[in-house]
Formats: C-alpha cells, sequence, structure tokens
C-alpha cells in the first residue's frame, strides 16, 4: 500500500508544469522535436483554408536563459538517405492559446512550445514519392553550439494511414 501510494504522489503535477529534468535543474537547456508534420508547401493564398502545412514543434526547457533558431532540416528516407533540405520560415511560440511569432529568446525556468512552418518536400522528386516513411534530422544553433535532433515521420501521418 505505501508503494502505490509514492507512486500515486509521483505522478501528481499539474499540466503545465514541468517535469523535474536534472539537466534543467543544473542549468542546461533541454531541446527536443515534439512532432513533425509532412504536408503541402501551404504558401499560396489559395491554399492557406484547406492546405496541411509541414511544420516542426519543438519543447523547450529552460535552465538557463538563451536563444536559439533552426539552423538546417534534413529529409531522410527509410535507408537513411539524404532527400531534401527543408527550409523554415516562420518561429512561432504557444503563448495565451495560440501561436504567436517568436524571436527564439526564451528566459530561465520558462518551458516554451515553439513550431515553425517549414517548406515542403518536392514529392514528385522522391522516388517513394509521399506514402513512405520518412527521418527528419533537425539542427539547432544554440548559444553554446550546435545541437541535432532526430524524429521518424511519415506522410501522411501514421495514425492516418488505414491499414
Amino acid at each position: 500500500m505505501r508503494v502505490l501510494l509514492v507512486l500515486a504522489f509521483a505522478s501528481c503535477r499539474s499540466a503545465g508544469e514541468p517535469m523535474r529534468d536534472p539537466r534543467v535543474l543544473a542549468g542546461e537547456i533541454v531541446v527536443d522535436i515534439a512532432s513533425v508534420s509532412l504536408g503541402e508547401d501551404c504558401t499560396g493564398p489559395d491554399q492557406l483554408p484547406y492546405c496541411e502545412p509541414t511544420t516542426v514543434q519543438l519543447s523547450i526547457r529552460a535552465g538557463s536563459a538563451g536563444e536559439l533558431r533552426i539552423k538546417r532540416i534534413e529529409l531522410f528516407d527509410r535507408t537513411g538517405t539524404l532527400v531534401g533540405e527543408l527550409a523554415p520560415r516562420s518561429l512561432t511560440r504557444w503563448d495565451q492559446g495560440s501561436y504567436q511569432p517568436w524571436d527564439g529568446r526564451f528566459e530561465k525556468g520558462q518551458l516554451v512550445k515553439a513550431s515553425s512552418a517549414v517548406s515542403s518536400p518536392n514529392w514528385d522528386a522522391l522516388p517513394t514519392g509521399r506514402w513512405s516513411e520518412y527521418k527528419v534530422r533537425v539542427t539547432i544553433a544554440r548559444g553554446d553550439g550546435d545541437q541535432t535532433l532526430e524524429k521518424a515521420a511519415a506522410f501522411p501521418a501514421l495514425d492516418e494511414v488505414i491499414t
């Protein structure tokens, strides 16, 4: 019974409170890819109402103040072959219920949920086309050096594929 109470207590925290990561407590800046959505290149005014854009979402837990920018986004096929480089467009952060333009700066102790619209791959030029699994590699430039992150992605999203 005592173990169950400890486990229940350990899992109680408010939804917006970041987990007590020892790296963050030690002053590190921890950046993770929260999600990648591979979609279309939604830049034309006629596409905006019904276009699913390509996006990269990041989670930043700041143990110290800093700044970051997306330096490079690379797309790899399932064999690990580089098939394209995607250009980040507008960097935003989740703030008071919506994404707002963001300059990439953050303060110590902040939990930032950021998103970037990204150029879409040239689907017609890829050997496997749209219907495949990919890996996205994002290189982040930070004050303390570059950091490379990777995340699997598919088009359409794996949870949208009917099997």
